[in-house]
């Protein structure tokens, strides 16, 4: 690719790798920063809030029913959209409601006894809202489509930098050499060739899995949720536990990932199935007014993009390791996000001393 196999010149491949870095650096630091926090985001959690996003009563567990009863006994005007159930003993159930007005209400339950921990707006949830932003800039469908351009770009940016780098045969290792310069410039350069490129596989993985999903979030443009059932309604709680019961019995022994009322009538059971990757999930319908199902999605049927690519994207694919290497990959987009601007500021800067030199 060096020379003539590459059919742009070398000059262009940078002014391009310049230009569009400058112009989407700021989304694609803000995306690294966030991404590397959702890689261990229970965890970060509970460090940051350890009151209200830790689990304090272990010897016993709420049935679904008290819980949907606290909810209504804090909100009871309020309709319940999604019940997130803890993965593990320390977690908490998180719940997202909606109120009269349609404004967004979290709270944090303790799974052993229902007790509300934490209650509020987004805000009182960091990792929710870091969440909401590396996924849509919490802005709907614009946030979503800004978060897929970002995504081009890094692939763009990851491309073009490969292009204009890659060496003849024999100088792979002198290449990558960063040498020692009495200007922090070309060291700076340097740095930011070198780990551009080591970290390019890393990189291009994770841009690539996660623009497929934004992708696939944008064509499918799902469509608006409506208000539920107000959790004030009499039997709400015991309808949800036995619709979740109903829901259990076609998934033996497979846990609760999350519960949704897209509706007042119909409630969405989506179990966890480890069977076939760490993020897929069996999912389940039921009529809550005739209590029966009305459909069956088993993970294996499931022919999403997201489903393939969301445990790739957060490393989860390779347990412990994959983590680790997601988070190193967010790590290195964060500065070269910061290096690339700094060259080109330097790089300007020197050019205009020279300018001045000559003039003078």
């Amino acid at each position: 690719m060096h020379g003539g196999a590459c059919m742009i010149p070398r000059h262009r491949l940078l002014k391009i790798h310049r230009v569009c870095g400058l112009a989407a650096a700021v989304f694609i630091l803000l995306q690294a920063i966030t991404g590397c926090m959702l890689v261990y985001r229970a965890d970060l959690a509970r460090l940051i809030d350890p009151a209200g996003m830790t689990r304090h009563h272990r010897a016993t567990t709420a049935p679904p029913s008290r819980i949907v009863a606290s909810l209504g006994h804090a909100y009871p005007k309020a309709a319940m959209r999604r019940l997130i159930f803890a993965r593990d003993g320390t977690q908490t159930h998180i719940a997202h409601l909606v109120d009269r007005a349609g404004a967004a209400i979290y709270v944090s339950l303790d799974p052993g006894d229902a007790a509300i921990l934490r209650q509020g707006t987004i805000w009182r949830f960091p990792l929710e809202a870091i969440s909401q932003i590396h996924f849509g800039l919490m802005a709907g469908m614009a946030g979503l489509a800004v978060v897929a351009l970002t995504g081009l770009s890094i692939l763009t940016l990851a491309m073009l930098g490969l292009l204009y780098w890659w060496p003849r045969a024999g100088r792979w290792r002198r290449s990558l050499e960063i040498r020692r310069h009495r200007s922090l410039g070309p060291v700076l350069r340097q740095f930011h060739r070198s780990l551009g490129v080591t970290a390019s596989a890393l990189i291009l993985i994770s841009a690539l899995t996660g623009l497929a999903m934004a992708g696939e979030l944008l064509w499918q443009r799902a469509p608006q949720t409506r208000s539920g059932s107000s959790l004030d309604q009499p039997g709400l709680g015991l309808a949800v536990e036995q619709a979740l019961t109903l829901a259990q019995s076609g998934f033996p022994g497979h846990r609760v990932r999350d519960i949704r009322m897209p509706d007042g009538a119909t409630l969405n059971v989506y179990f966890w199935a480890p069977e076939r990757n760490a993020r897929a999930v069996h999912g389940v319908s039921v009529d809550l007014a005739a209590m029966r199902v009305t459909a069956t999605t088993p993970a294996s049927a499931d022919a999403s993009i997201w489903v393939i690519a969301l445990p790739i994207h957060t490393g989860e694919a390779l347990e412990k390791t994959g983590r680790v290497l997601a988070l190193a990959s967010g790590l290195c987009l964060a500065i070269l996000a910061i290096s690339g601007p700094l060259v080109w500021l330097r790089s300007r800067r020197g050019q205009r001393v020279a300018t001045r030199s000559r003039a003078s």
